[in-house]
């Protein structure tokens, strides 16, 4: 007798099908989460970054920006016209800068960069910017006394 020759595999293991398990999509939500995850957190890291680099940017411009000032001062007036009275703090600056304070300070040369030989011969004068108690940048000059140049 000749019987037909069937085999003993089921159905669906000779033909597989397409498609995913389960467990695959679970795996490929816990990767996607981890992933976006990673994204999130490099995103809010750049835009602290971008705002960090801008605040010490407008701060730079500050800080330039009143060093010129004391520069034609010093053209005009002489170094007797560069004193706390003639600049004085600011505690608040105006417009898109109110975030933003600058102080200044008025002293004989301290630091021995003086080109002359007495330190009483020389203003020293420096200019910072804050923002939020924190100083974003700053900058020194020191004169001769005397003037204006």
């Amino acid at each position: 007798m000749n019987r037909p020759i069937h085999s003993t595999m089921d159905d669906r293991t000779s033909h597989p099908q397409g498609g995913i398990t389960m467990f695959e999509m679970l795996i490929s939500i816990v990767v996607g989460a981890i992933v976006a995850v990673g994204l999130a957190t490099q995103v809010a890291n750049t835009v602290k970054y971008s705002q960090m680099v801008r605040q010490q940017l407008q701060a730079t411009f500050l800080v330039e920006e009143k060093m010129e000032e004391i520069l034609f001062l010093r053209k005009t007036v002489g170094t007797t016209g560069i004193n706390a009275t003639t600049l004085p703090d600011e505690a608040a600056l105006s417009g898109d800068f109110s975030a933003y304070s600058r102080h200044l300070t008025f002293s004989d040369d301290t630091t021995g960069t003086c080109p002359t030989h007495t330190a009483s011969d020389c203003l020293e004068v420096h200019v910072t910017v804050e923002s939020g108690g924190t100083t974003h940048a700053g900058a020194k000059v020191v004169f001769t006394k005397g003037g204006p140049w």
